[in-house]
């Protein structure tokens, strides 16, 4: 149970936000069940109480049929009301909680970026943000709003058939609580396993389809869609095995409940029965006690099948907090102040790895670029140059030493300042499926059509847009797939320029573009960033073009550091990759 509490008790929590909405759908739906008992245990009177009426012409005058219609009719209108004033507050109050729920996460994903993205596969993520949360909508809907009504409607029918006798109020109202209460008990335990590993199977499934259909080129090139289809049918049928163990177990909590109803039913007419022939009970009340008892076993028919869904709920919100409960990979200072920072960029001392056990990617990195520096990064694959943007754009700290610009160390400052002291232009763009417009002002919301004309004018990128169908209205597709590689990075340009930063960080800009193109990205860069701090990554030559400087970097040190002209005299590595050139 203490699991359990420690499972479930983050999202109750954010459930109790929207508890005025879910208390009146929860209220509402106890009086649709409750009219619905009633309007069987009433008619039920009715008709056995007018039959018994008609057996003696002399008093069949007496009796009253009027009211008990008018009865009739109110607790149908009631039942129609109630369901449909259920259906709709409490509903719409779970989508909400959806939604809260689903931006709850997208906050405790967000600082763990980029970092979470090298442990979990895209699919699992997608799966949790949407599937498991999906999941979660089933502790209210269909367990705790329906054991609540259980309970209140079992009060109310040992109440209301206590009343008439004691006895056989407390039989009915007893045994409705405990049966539903058992059930559960059963449902939760015998359908955990199975629930959970249908979890972990559709989860498992829907990663191999994610990642099948992201390679689907490379798995028709190579002839590899029967294994991937065997993989498939595989995970299909382990699905389809535990899903159907789960209707059988269904099956049987069904049967239970029926059971259970049953029993009960006839230890009523058992007592109702004696009491009826010994005078103290009318055959017209007995009608009614047995009908509402029957009547009320339908509130506890759903909990078995909603309770063996437990596990699947439990595994699903274990799931999600292990992603939001992780800590962030970096913590930023509460600092409101959004201003950008310029002045000189300094690493001191610096090294990291990306595990305890991992070997140092970056070691006693130590160099200064003074404001308004062009520096190329250069070396080996694996030298540690992403890393050391990774560490500018705070994606991660340094495990030993400290980056300071214009004299203030970067934990310093706070998330947005940083932001808006640096523009980034990733080696491979992403491009959201929108228009261009909202993709370009992605990095400066408020930016105007007449910014934007001219922003693209200076990557020589206008011509194109008016172009295009709609213009900046253009939809491009998912990942900006009706655009080219050099229209992508030269649009990524664009997005960099609006965030006017003091330092800009690029990224193998110019990769895959043939050299004309090249020449073109890099003059506009250079262009650009006039005045400002460019660091740049690169492994071509042609990215030394209107460079001040170029650090060689291998095995996560330092081994060079000049002007290109001289490192091309005097380093042999450089030397020998301009020669490889000519």
């Amino acid at each position: 149970m203490k699991q359990l509490w420690e499972d479930l008790a983050p999202f109750l929590r954010i459930m109790a936000g929207h508890g005025g909405w879910l208390a009146l759908g929860t209220f509402l739906g106890f009086l649709a069940v409750a009219a619905s008992s009633g309007l069987l245990g009433l008619a039920g009177w009715f008709i056995i109480a007018a039959a018994l009426a008609g057996l003696n012409p002399e008093t069949a005058h007496l009796f009253n049929f009027f009211l008990p219609s008018v009865g009739v009719r109110f607790l149908a209108m009631a039942r129609t009301a109630a369901r449909y004033g259920e259906r709709l507050f409490a509903h719409d109050a779970v989508f909400r909680l959806l939604q809260t729920l689903r931006l709850w996460f997208y906050r405790g994903v967000e600082p763990l970026a980029p970092a979470c993205f090298t442990v979990y596969r895209r699919g699992d993520l997608l799966g949790r943000i949407i599937a498991d949360i999906d999941l979660l909508d089933n502790l209210y809907l269909r367990m705790i709003a329906p054991g609540l009504i259980v309970v209140l409607l079992a009060a109310l029918t040992g109440g209301v058939l206590g009343w008439f006798h004691g006895g056989i109020g407390a039989l009915a109202g007893g045994a409705l609580l405990v049966s539903a209460l058992l059930l559960v008990l059963l449902a939760g335990k015998g359908g955990a396993t199975l629930g959970r590993g249908l979890n972990t199977a559709v989860t498992e499934l829907r990663n191999d389809l994610v990642e099948g259909l992201q390679g689907l080129a490379e798995v028709l090139i190579y002839q590899g869609a029967r294994p991937f289809e065997a993989a498939i049918a595989r995970r299909q049928a382990q699905m389809l095995a535990l899903q159907a163990g789960l209707n059988r177990f269904n099956a049987l909590a069904l049967a239970l409940a029926t059971l259970a109803g049953g029993l009960t039913v006839t230890g009523v007419l058992y007592l109702g029965v004696a009491l009826v022939g010994e005078g103290g009970l009318s055959g017209a009340v007995l009608g009614l006690m047995v009908l509402a008892t029957l009547a009320a076993f339908e509130a506890v028919m759903p909990l078995p099948g909603a309770f063996r869904q437990l596990g699947q709920t439990r595994a699903a919100a274990r799931r999600l907090l292990e992603i939001t409960g992780q800590p962030p990979t970096v913590a930023f200072p509460r600092n409101k102040d959004n201003h950008a920072v310029a002045g000189d960029l300094e690493f001191r001392d610096v090294a990291f790895r990306y595990g305890s056990d991992e070997l140092w990617v970056l070691e006693d990195v130590d160099f200064t670029i003074p404001q308004g520096t062009h520096l190329a990064l250069f070396g080996p694959t694996g030298a540690g140059k992403s890393t050391l943007l990774n560490l500018l754009a705070r994606f991660f700290d340094p495990a030993r030493g400290a980056i300071f610009l214009g004299g203030r160390d970067l934990r310093e400052l706070g998330e947005a300042q940083l932001r808006r002291s640096m523009a980034f232009v990733p080696q491979q763009p992403h491009f959201f499926n929108a228009t261009l417009k909202a993709n370009l002002t992605l990095a400066c919301p408020a930016a105007g059509d007449d910014i934007l004309w001219e922003a693209l004018a200076q990557v020589l990128m206008a011509d194109f847009v008016a172009g295009l169908p709609r213009g900046l209205d253009t939809w491009i597709g998912e990942g900006g797939q009706l655009i080219s590689g050099g229209q992508a990075r030269r649009l990524a340009l664009v997005r960099a320029m609006l965030r006017d930063a003091p330092v800009w960080i690029a990224d193998e800009p110019t990769e895959g573009l043939d050299p004309v193109t090249e020449v073109a990205v890099l003059e506009v860069l250079h262009q650009l960033t006039r005045n400002k701090t460019l660091i740049m990554v690169t492994h071509r030559p042609a990215g030394l073009a209107g460079m001040d400087r170029v650090l060689w970097l291998e095995r996560g040190r330092i081994v060079a550091d000049d002007t290109p002209a001289r490192l091309r005299e005097g380093f042999p590595p450089f030397t020998a990759l301009f020669k490889r050139l000519d």
